[in-house]
């Protein structure tokens, strides 16, 4: 079963709640996902800012809870249901818009969305940082679509300066040596894995459609212009704006005396994202999130 989302956990978050004995929130979490019965990879999934979903579903349920009524915070921490929740347990299911029947409710959902005159019937699935985190998600994919455009703008020389600024921004190498415009032997550039150059990556770089696929035979040539230059256990990293086909993966992963690294368009386009190569910062926000283990008072 999929993670359920803040206001899914609403019923169960009260259901545990329904002895009437103040809980804190490390004991709600695990009644909770004893009832649901979660996994631990559940339990346990992280975002990729590094929140964990389970607690930050559990913890916006509770919040939400508190603020309809439904639940009291008497302590730091300890939460008790109120005749509230035991009224909305009687409900056929509790809902963001089952709550806006409270005023306080309202007041506070109104609040948050900076407009104290309209009521918001909004039933989101997703817990405010999620929900940041998914446009962030969208605007990260949009712009992976222009920086691949940009690319295919430019040379297939220019591309491969492209690839091995982004290789040294990744830390690979002190210094990189781009090979002839032609005649390259199937290398487009060599960066020195070490100061003193004992060590080379060799670089491959392919400026293709990303509808195209870089098939096993092009990893091959690769791998025997490799050959050509150092004989025995080298390193390689082929770098494409296009997609890489299974036979190819599965070619690179059967190599004993030598290791390519597969980078293909869309993996490129994160990578310079993430390395700010070719991209600027425009905006950063800071999201806070209050820590209930924190202020859980310890016995």
């Amino acid at each position: 079963m999929n993670l359920p989302t803040y206001e899914e956990l609403y019923p169960y978050t009260l259901q545990v709640l329904a002895d009437g004995s103040p809980k804190v929130v490390k004991e709600i979490r695990i009644e909770v996902a004893n009832v649901l019965n979660l996994t631990q990879e559940q339990i346990n999934f992280r975002l990729e800012s590094g929140i964990i979903q389970f607690n930050n579903r559990l913890g916006w349920s509770l919040s939400y809870l508190k603020q309809a009524g439904a639940v009291v915070s008497p302590s730091r921490g300890i939460y008790r249901i109120t005749d509230v929740g035991y009224n909305l347990l009687k409900e056929d299911f509790v809902d963001n818009k089952k709550l806006m029947q409270f005023e306080s409710f309202r007041k506070f959902k109104n609040k948050s969305r900076g407009n104290a005159d309209t009521e918001d019937p909004s039933n989101d699935e997703e817990t405010p940082e999620e929900a940041i985190i998914s446009k962030v998600a969208l605007i990260d994919a949009e712009l992976r679509e222009t920086i691949l455009a940009k690319i295919l703008e430019n040379s297939p020389f220019y591309f491969e300066k492209i690839v091995l600024k982004l290789l040294n921004a990744m830390g690979y190498g002190n210094g990189s040596l781009l090979t002839a415009k032609s005649g390259d032997g199937g290398i487009d550039g060599i960066i020195n894995e070490d100061p003193l150059g004992f060590h080379n990556i060799y670089v491959q770089a392919k400026r293709w459609n990303p509808t195209r696929t870089v098939g096993r035979p092009e990893i091959q040539k690769f791998k025997g212009a490799m050959d050509d230059r150092y004989e025995g256990l080298n390193q390689g990293v082929f770098i494409t704006t296009a997609k890489f086909s299974n036979e190819a993966k599965e070619y690179v992963n059967n190599l004993k005396l030598a290791k390519i690294m597969l980078i293909d368009g869309e993996r490129l386009a994160k990578e310079m994202i993430r390395h700010k190569v070719g991209v600027d910062v425009k905006q950063i926000i800071e999201v806070h999130a209050i820590d209930l283990d924190f202020f859980t008072e310890d016995e």
